[in-house]
């Protein structure tokens, strides 16, 4: 466990290094030079906060009140949604930890559960998705100018964001009638598939529920279609519906 001064300059020179201001070395030595911190733990520290922020497992562990802080300033500095891209790395290393060591990591499960509340319910799919596409047309209708200021600021790997996934448990079946059914033309535009599968050769065509199962459609043969790539994306974003 870090000292309060220890673990808010190793946050604040993890945040840097980070952000790309500081080399993680540098950082490192930093913090053995001004802190006292081993060269080791120096870059553990660091390298968690960099984990945290990406969503990503990491293996080295860190204290519980080291852990405590870095989620409570990633709250305070970057908000609810990066704190929910931290928490699912928590859980990943907890997953991990607790694999390979045999054990239940009852302080970082205490630490995932209490700040949970505070990052609000995770994002789901189909509202990343819907959120995106508008924040791509805000930009299309954007100053040029601005744009390409904003890409040269930008971060060339962005941060992961996690989301939850909701789904139907189709039925297979439906899907391999479709296909023979179609035969390997396209039930929208009535041209024979783009390409064939890698795996089995076989013609490559999606299959398209005609009324969406989200709106209460069913998953039968009689409500879905086979179709290429094109048709089907067609179907879900073009401005006409397809005939």
């Amino acid at each position: 466990m870090s000292s309060p001064r220890t673990i808010a300059a190793a946050y604040v020179t993890a945040k840097s290094a980070y952000e790309g201001t500081l080399k993680r070395a540098a950082g490192a030595r930093r913090l053995h030079k001004s802190n006292g911190v081993n060269l080791n733990s120096a870059n553990d520290l660091i390298d968690g906060y960099r984990h945290l922020r990406r969503g990503e497992l990491f293996q080295r562990t860190l204290s519980g009140p080291d852990m405590r802080y870095y989620l409570s300033q990633i709250l305070a500095d970057s908000g609810p949604s990066a704190l929910q891209t931290a928490l699912h790395s928590l859980w990943l290393h907890i997953a991990y930890f607790e694999r390979v060591q045999k054990t239940t990591m009852h302080t970082m499960r205490g630490l995932a559960a209490d700040f949970q509340s505070s990052a609000g319910t995770f994002k789901f799919a189909d509202h990343v998705t819907i959120e995106f596409e508008k924040a791509v047309q805000r930009s299309m209708s954007d100053d040029a100018d601005r744009r390409r200021k904003r890409l040269l600021k930008a971060r060339k790997i962005p941060d992961r964001v996690p989301v939850v996934i909701l789904g139907f448990a189709r039925d297979p079946d439906v899907v391999a009638e479709v296909r023979f059914r179609a035969n390997g033309k396209c039930e929208g535009c009535k041209k024979d598939a783009p390409f064939f599968r890698r795996k089995d050769g076989k013609p490559y065509l999606e299959a398209h529920h005609v009324k969406q199962l989200a709106d209460g459609g069913e998953d039968t043969v009689e409500n879905a279609v086979a179709l290429c790539p094109n048709c089907h994306r067609e179907k879900h974003f073009g401005a006409v519906a397809m005939v």
